[in-house]
């Protein structure tokens, strides 16, 4: 699951509105 964890990492790297939108 470590493959998940390093998306979101990046995910949230990239930007913090795309973690707005899913959470």
């Amino acid at each position: 699951m470590e493959t998940v964890i390093e998306t979101v990492q990046f995910r949230l790297t990239a930007g913090t509105t795309e973690q707005d939108a899913i959470a």
